[in-house]
Parts: C-alpha cells; structure tokens; sequence
C-alpha cells in the first residue's frame, strides 16, 4: 500500500511538474512573441526616388522643401509609416506619421513641434461613397470660392503675391483660393474664360512657395520674394 502511494504520489509530481514546464514555456513564447514584432520593418533607404510614390509624398513636398533633406523610412507596418527627414549633415529635422487606413498624416518639425495634422486622402472604398464625399468636397470648394470673391480685392495684400507678380504676367487673370489653413495656401490663376493657367502653393511658416503653370510645369520654387 505504502509503495502504491508514492508511486501515485511520484505521478503527481511528474504531472504538476510536467503541467508547469509546459505553462512556462507557453509564457515564454508568448513573451518573445510580443516582444518580437513580425509586421514592422525598419529601413534606411538612400534612394528617394523610391519613396515619391507614397500616398504622403506629395504633401511632404507642399510642406518641405524635400529636395534639402535625405528621407528615412524608420517603421513601415500595416497601420502606419513613420519617416524621419534629415539634413546633409545627418541632423533629424522632420518626422512624419502616415496613418494609412485613415489617410491621416502628421508633420513634426523637431525644434517647432507639430506643423500639420490632417487627413490627405479619401478612405471609403465604396464608389458612392465616394461620390458622396466627392460632392462634399465640392460643397466645401464652392463655400471657399464664395468666400474668396469678397476677399478678391485684398488679394494684393497675401504675403506671395509680389513673388507672384514678378513670375507671372497677373494682368489678365483671377485668383482663387482654394485652401488656406494654418500651414499652408493654395490659389489657382485663371484667365477671363475660368481656364486655370496657374498654381500656387504658400508654405507659410516657411516663407516658401511654388509656382507651377499647369501646361508647362514648375515656374519657381524659394523663398517669397
């Protein structure tokens, strides 16, 4: 009987044994598994060119000046892309978070902060959904044009319009705004028809901006003038 018992008593012990060690390694997969991320992926990527692509890529360019910084892709999952934008001389400058199931994007300048947080894209993937945010946005475009007719007369007064004067000929062409935010300001020029000849897009805690004519391509790029 006694023999019986310790050898019931030995399986239990074997089987507590057992059941912990498979319990410890269970957290200890776990464990390396929370700590080991499989989506992220961290590149430096020297060649630009590769990133012009990115849904976020245009907008970088209207709020920096790109071309002065070397651009490094320092996490890239399924939910979001965060570049960091440095200088010739490896000094951090930007950092961008793109969250990419909202088109959502936010600007830090390291020594000024957040720069610009807003949502650069259409989400919904249905078609009339779409349409119906496309009329929204209309909406909202004719709302700004409206506004902009009674502002017409003090558009000689906007901080780019001297540079505007000097790159082009203004005698014969109306301008439009059709954005302006705390970051930045974007005009169209027509002629008397409403035909676009001109885009303008004013960085303003920059002092920057380009002009592009919309037939041939990048008039100026710099300072305002």
């Amino acid at each position: 009987m006694r023999t019986l018992l310790i050898t019931i008593a030995g399986v239990i012990v074997l089987a507590g044994g057992g059941a912990g060690y498979a319990y410890a390694t269970h957290n200890a997969s776990q464990s390396e598994a929370e700590e080991s991320p499989v989506s992220e992926v961290n590149v430096n990527d020297e060649n630009e060119d590769s990133l012009t692509g990115l849904p976020e890529s245009e907008e970088l360019e209207d709020i920096i000046d790109g071309d002065d910084f070397n651009i490094e892709v320092v996490k890239d999952n399924d939910e979001k892309r965060i570049l960091v934008l440095k200088d010739d001389e490896n000094n951090q400058q930007y950092k961008s978070i793109y969250i990419k199931k909202k088109d959502w994007l936010k600007v830090i300048e390291f020594d000024k902060g957040l720069i610009f947080n807003e949502q650069i894209g259409d989400t919904n993937d249905d078609d009339s959904d779409n349409d119906k945010e496309a009329t929204k946005d209309e909406k909202k475009e004719e709302e700004k044009a409206e506004d902009t007719k009674d502002k017409e007369s003090s558009d000689s007064d906007l901080e780019e319009y001297s540079t505007l004067e000097k790159e082009v000929n203004m005698d014969d062409l109306q301008t439009d705004v059709v954005e302006d935010n705390s970051n930045k300001r974007v005009m169209l020029l027509k002629n008397e028809d409403g035909k676009k000849e001109y885009k303008s897009v004013y960085v303003k805690h920059k002092d920057f901006i380009k002009v592009i004519d919309l037939d041939g391509g990048l008039v100026y790029k710099g300072k305002i003038k």
